[in-house]
């Protein structure tokens, strides 16, 4: 069986198909593809840079290709970006045929799969490909979305699609493009070349943290988007982010999981913050009137500190980096039956901290907990009617709107532990207010 690649299968193949064929059959209108262009270019300010490219230009010529997009760029728009920019541009059965393609590509566009992943996802393409037979006629049904039908049988055999597509393969064409040549012995010339960098790789393992930042100008740039290397993850690692999803059983603080990053800073925390951490710890202990001398918690003094690395990722605070500290996290709401059930906050980290407490052991022992928490300002959700969803990229995400410059007030579930991170968004801008465009995790063990 030949493999298929998925990177020119999925985002250069059928995603520019099928905006071609809205645009041809007159679908999706010329006004609507510059509002898309305007809308990317406003998200482009509020996107981070290890996201990678993102399109800021959808131009369909007149032998109708759609011009200068790479495949990493398109991967971006089809899985961040591309249902909050089709949204009510386009009619209400095309935009949920779309929205298959895109939760197909969600569940197949990450480092670690399950087998449910990959069947939810096959289901899901077939799906897909039934919908624009019915909607378009035979014709607009290509090649490519025949062989989405055989991509359940790649992965099952090959493992998850960051192990054989050719994002990695075209990089690397592209950094052999760039070196200069005569043109006349252009493989030996390249091979000349390519041997002086590889020798260059054990030099720098050689140097130490200062002397690389003398020469840091001579090393190449770290590759970012879909070709970003990636740190791996310890298992417990990953069942802990599994568990942000599950606030019926949420971490507290002091778990294991990531980083904090240098710089640290010892100081007193601010009167209402100091209140909100001890009304969470209270409650997330079960400390009552009764236990109250088992833990102590008046302890004033934190580390303050503006990054917080969970592998390859960074979360930051807003005054170091505001483009990557934008996060969802779930919290259990109330329902209007009464119901308890899971639902999805967006928020902007203002500090990341980790507080000391102690635990009574028996009648002379003590211990003491290192909790780390991010602590967060939510923003305010417009009023409109909304169902709940626990799953960042479930398309009922992209129905909601929040206020670009409004938030509620600060609480108690300002304290979040940064086990309890979900993922980075980035802010669908539209104009005052914005939809939340979840970023996928970086998660690899």
């Amino acid at each position: 069986m030949v493999i298929i690649d998925p990177m020119h299968n999925l985002f250069l193949g059928t995603a520019k198909h099928f905006l071609i064929l809205l645009k041809s059959r007159g679908v999706l209108s010329t006004e609507n593809l510059e509002k898309i262009n305007r809308q990317m270019t406003r998200i482009k300010q509020h996107c981070p840079e290890d996201v990678g490219r993102i399109p800021l230009e959808f131009k369909i010529n007149d032998h109708e290709n759609l011009e200068g997009l790479t495949a990493d760029q398109m991967k971006n728009w089809v899985i961040c970006f591309s249902i909050p920019s089709l949204k009510d541009k386009v009619p209400g059965k095309v935009f949920d045929c779309w929205k298959k393609f895109v939760m197909a590509c969600i569940h197949l566009c990450n480092r670690v799969v399950t087998t449910h992943d990959v069947q939810r996802a096959h289901d899901l393409l077939v799906d897909f490909c039934s919908d624009v037979e019915l909607l378009f006629g035979k014709d607009s049904i290509t090649p490519n979305m025949h062989l989405h039908g055989h991509l359940l049988e790649c992965i099952l055999d090959f493992g998850p699609i960051y192990s054989f597509w050719l994002f990695s393969f075209e990089r690397y064409n592209g950094i052999l493009g760039d070196f200069q040549t005569s043109n006349r012995n252009i493989g030996i010339e390249i091979m000349r070349k390519f041997t002086i960098q590889s020798s260059s790789f054990s030099f720098f393992s050689d140097l130490d943290e200062g002397q690389l930042k003398l020469i840091d100008h001579l090393r190449e740039r770290d590759s970012v988007g879909s070709n970003q290397i990636q740190n791996s993850v310890t298992i417990d690692v990953y069942e802990m982010y599994g568990r942000s999803f599950s606030p019926e059983d949420p971490a507290i603080g002091f778990e294991g999981y990531g980083t904090p990053l240098l710089p640290f800073k010892v100081q007193t925390l601010p009167f209402e913050v100091f209140q909100s951490l001890q009304l969470y710890l209270k409650r997330s202990f079960g400390i009552t009137p009764e236990n109250e001398n088992s833990f102590i918690i008046s302890n004033t003094l934190a580390h303050i500190f503006q990054r917080y690395a969970v592998g390859a990722e960074i979360f930051t605070s807003c005054l170091y980096s505001p483009k990557s500290s934008n996060v969802l996290t779930s919290w259990q709401v109330t329902n209007s039956r009464g119901e308890t059930e899971t639902d999805l906050f967006p928020g902007q980290i203002l500090f990341f901290f980790q507080h000391k407490m102690g635990i009574s052991i028996g009648s002379n022992k003590k211990t003491t907990i290192n909790n780390t928490f991010a602590y967060i300002r939510f923003y305010k959700r417009v009023p409109q009617g909304y169902r709940h969803c626990s799953w960042p990229f479930d398309p009922e995400i992209f129905e909601r709107k929040y206020y670009l410059d409004k938030f509620d007030v600060d609480s108690e579930d300002s304290i979040v532990p940064v086990q309890r991170l979900i993922c980075r968004f980035v802010p669908g801008v539209d104009l005052l207010t914005f939809v939340t465009c979840p970023i996928p995790r970086k998660m690899i063990f």
